[in-house]
């Protein structure tokens, strides 16, 4: 059975009153940051426009600090920062050359801050953001309508998993909460081949409503490495998120199928492709044939 669901009922405008609520931001990973930041990723390109307008927003964030500089934060930099983990643009990416240099050879971070503190410069900085996606939003798909697979009947499969570990996150994913689908697909990734019973209930979550439920099934799909996940991870090349489409190029590599070469090169042809994903496909090339030779 197919239902037609929608990630989101907000307008616009109204994801960036989340960023009033950000506590924790994510080291690495989307689950280590806190649900008011899952919030706006998973808004994806609706939210860009309202968080490039919050980055000349100079009220104080209350961010719990993980890094150096944390605790001087503002909400406009709370917003760049969301901001480059929807667009997936690196860090100095529109920071003046000057300012880009001290941050790759000097002050890292904090070459960022003495910049965007300067009176006039959070103006600067978002006008740089606004032109780039005004010439960029044509990569950025606006399209929030998914269709979700029912998962297999658990009471049939579950009883063949002797793992009861295993078996209690592949419970979990049946819930309708999506950051405990989330948090239990990351707990099978980490669990590598142990995790391999889970793979056809991993399969099925790759058509999840919700993009952060659907790029950790990605990850740990790719984590896992069972070949059985090559033809459904070639089939969400064609996710609407660039960061699911990027994920599934990555696992794809890893896996190595020889029958993944020619979607992945189909790809590298597409105009409109976002270009972490073009780097990454010619990357997950390269390896493929390596292993072919």
């Amino acid at each position: 059975m197919f239902i037609i669901v929608t990630s989101s009922f907000l307008f616009a405008s109204d994801y960036c009153a989340f960023l009033y609520e950000i506590k924790k931001m994510p080291f690495k990973e989307f689950i280590e940051g806190d649900k008011a930041y899952r919030s706006l990723i998973r808004a994806e390109e609706q939210a860009i426009p309202c968080l490039i307008d919050k980055i000349v927003d100079t009220k104080q964030a209350d961010i719990i600090s993980q890094s150096p500089g944390d605790h001087n934060l503002k909400i406009g930099d709370i917003a760049f920062y969301v901001l480059l983990d929807i667009t997936g643009l690196d860090f100095d990416y529109l920071f003046p050359d000057d300012v880009k240099l001290g941050y790759r050879e000097k002050n890292g971070i904090f070459s960022y801050l003495e910049f965007i503190n300067k009176q006039g410069n959070r103006e600067l900085f978002q006008n740089s953001w606004g032109k780039w996606y005004d010439n960029n939003k044509k990569y950025f798909k606006n399209n929030h309508l998914f269709m979700k697979a029912d998962l297999p009947a658990k009471e049939t499969i579950l009883k063949d998993i002797s793992e009861k570990s295993v078996k209690e996150e592949i419970e979990r994913l049946y819930s309708i909460d999506q950051d405990e689908r989330l948090d239990a697909a990351y707990k099978l990734r980490v669990k590598k081949k142990q995790a391999t019973p889970a793979v056809p209930f991993l399969i099925v979550l790759l058509k999840d409503e919700d993009v952060l439920v659907r790029n950790e099934a990605v990850k740990a799909l790719n984590w896992i490495g069972d070949a059985r996940s090559v033809e459904p991870l070639i089939e969400t090349l064609k996710d609407h998120s660039w960061m699911v489409r990027e994920s599934a190029v990555y696992a794809l590599g890893k896996i190595g199928n020889n029958n993944a070469i020619a979607p992945l090169e189909n790809l590298l042809g597409k105009e409109l492709e976002h270009w972490r994903v073009k780097k990454a496909a010619e990357e997950a090339i390269r390896k493929i044939a390596g292993r072919s030779d």
